[in-house]
């Protein structure tokens, strides 16, 4: 079973704010989005890994992979913004950036 994270964030614009993936699984692999936050570890080695790892941006295949999930992704939101899962959303507010 995937394991799914849903994050909704408040974003300003000229700001920079971060998500990690976190990894999963032994067998199979499974990623999440977890928001970064200010105070965490993660947040203190966020400027760090920014320097080491590579920024991505959404391709053409990637718009053509969430198209074709879409149905999918609608069940996935309803479940996490109003549904049962809605205590697992994550939250990125629009002051958390860095």
């Amino acid at each position: 079973m995937e394991r799914v994270g849903v994050v909704k964030a408040e974003l300003l614009p000229d700001h920079i704010y971060g998500l990690r993936l976190d990894t999963a699984g032994a067998l199979i692999a499974s990623f999440q989005l977890e928001p970064l936050k200010p105070g965490t570890k993660q947040w203190k080695k966020a400027e760090v890994w920014a320097k080491e790892n590579r920024w991505l941006a959404k391709t053409p295949a990637a718009d053509a992979h969430e198209q074709e999930r879409q149905s999918e992704i609608e069940l996935i939101l309803k479940d996490f913004v109003g549904g049962e899962k809605q205590d697992r959303l994550r939250q990125l507010g629009a002051d958390e950036h860095r």
